[in-house]
């Protein structure tokens, strides 16, 4: 096995653990190592410049255990996860210590992975709302969890910094039941400056009803004499009296004769008024 030896590597048999293992640690490797003795069971690459996962797992079956912590692994490719391997093996991926802000959702489809992802600064928002139940409880078919550190995998951001991702829910990762596109955000704005305005506008019309309803009286049955060709000097000497009734108080019983006036509408207004005026003298 040591003629087969990668020259930066040391290729040993451990006799606690019962496994060959080719040791890389501490050895400033920017990939992993492309061959490896036959019959290797771990390989270990701790502490290297490794900074992504993008070719496939392409070693033997008798390779069980990659350890890779303490890399700058940012970066974990669906690709790397591609095996033709039994599902029935179980195989022990260490990724713990790197600097990995987000992982494939492709790990919720293996089963035969043993991980660890803690200490690394993963960003806690809606696309890893699946972390949070897989973390919690994707098992291994003999029961293990399958990220064996899901206690030390925590958020890097914002205010749950620091807390353990297995134990938010999708409202703490900033998921809601529907996030509306800003195009609706807009248009709900501008609807609701429109119904502001115009509860403002019938709150002024109602607050000067009077001045309104005096207003829309003399221009629109002005109108309608003009409509009508009647005398446009009856028009005027109606609007006189009602001047001097409404603003001037003549008391003039000779302001009744404007129940005898051109204008049925003012005639109408003004004959009760004049009633009432006779009743109380």
């Amino acid at each position: 096995m040591n003629r087969e030896c990668n020259s930066v590597c040391s290729c040993l048999y451990d006799t606690e653990i019962g496994a060959n293992i080719v040791d890389c640690s501490n050895s400033n490797l920017k990939e992993l190592p492309r061959r490896v003795p036959l019959g290797t069971n771990w390989i270990n690459m701790t502490n290297n410049l490794l900074k992504d996962l993008c070719v496939p797992y392409i070693y033997d079956e008798n390779v069980t255990t990659l350890i890779l912590a303490f890399n700058n692994i940012e970066e974990i490719c669906p690709l790397f996860f591609i095996n033709n391997r039994p599902q029935s093996f179980q195989y022990e991926l260490d990724l713990s210590a790197n600097k990995l802000s987000v992982v494939p959702p492709e790990l919720l489809k293996i089963n035969n992975f043993k991980i660890w992802l803690g200490n690394n600064p993963f960003l806690c928002n809606c696309d890893m709302l699946w972390m949070i139940s897989w973390l919690a409880n994707a098992t291994l078919p003999s029961g293990e969890h399958i990220v064996a550190d899901y206690k030390n995998v925590t958020c890097s951001n914002g205010i749950y910094k620091g807390n353990q991702i297995f134990k938010l829910n999708r409202v703490d990762m900033g998921c809601y039941p529907h996030r509306m596109p800003s195009w609706e955000i807009a248009l709900l704005a501008i609807v609701g400056i429109l119904l502001v305005t115009f509860c403002v506008i019938m709150f002024l019309v109602f607050k000067r009803w009077n001045e309104v309803k005096f207003w829309m009286y003399k221009h629109f049955d002005i109108l309608d004499k003009r409509d009508k060709d009647e005398d446009l000097e009856g028009i005027k000497f109606d609007a006189l009296l009602s001047y001097r009734y409404q603003y001037l108080g003549d008391s003039s019983s000779a302001l009744c004769l404007i129940a005898t006036s051109p204008s049925p509408s003012l005639s109408r207004s003004f004959t009760s008024s004049c009633w009432y005026r006779f009743q109380m003298a």
